[in-house]
Formats: structure tokens, C-alpha cells, sequence
């Protein structure tokens, strides 16, 4: 996609591109899933030193942006855990070669 195309999309739909943007926080849980994790809850607790509640909210929230899937498993307590994987995972062509 050109320069070009991307501001008149940005102009056009810029509420939708607002809402699809990954906030700092929200890039540094996803390049950890995107790294080939499958991670729940308390394994972005423990990332971000947060609590459970506040991790789950991120996760949450890059889940309804459209960047991660989401399972449910029994949890050992017997209720339900999500865990989450990138949809767009790290490819080779990703990764910045080095100079």
C-alpha cells in the first residue's frame, strides 16, 4: 500500500484506524504473543508486574481490535480460563535484518 492510499484512509476512516491502533503497553503483550506464545492471564501478570484483573483487561482489549484469538480451557480451579494467540504470528520477513 502507498503513502498516499494510507492518508486518504486515514482520512476516510479515521475513527475505525483510531480504534485499531495497539497502545505501547498493548504492543509489548503482543510481540510477546506474537513471538509463538499461547499465554493467559497470569502470564502477563508476571510480564507487566500488574495485577490479574488489569492484565486480563489488555488482553482483553487486543483480543476486540482483532489482533489475537482466543480459547476457553477448564481451568484447575475448575472454571474457565481464556489463553490467547497471535493471528498475525512472527514471520522471518518480520524480523529487521541486521546492517
Amino acid at each position: 500500500m502507498m503513502t498516499h492510499d494510507i492518508r486518504q484512509m486515514l482520512l476516510a476512516e479515521r475513527e475505525t484506524v483510531k480504534n485499531l491502533i495497539l497502545t505501547d503497553q498493548e504492543m509489548v503483550v503482543y510481540n510477546k504473543i506474537r513471538n509463538g506464545s499461547n499465554v493467559g492471564t497470569a502470564d502477563i501478570s508476571k510480564i507487566l508486574n500488574v495485577s490479574a484483573q488489569h492484565a486480563s483487561g489488555v488482553l482483553k482489549r487486543i483480543h476486540a481490535k482483532g489482533y489475537l484469538l482466543r480459547i476457553t480451557e477448564i481451568a484447575a480451579t475448575g472454571g474457565h480460563e481464556f489463553r490467547y494467540s497471535a493471528l498475525y504470528p512472527n514471520q522471518e520477513s518480520d524480523t529487521p535484518k541486521a546492517k
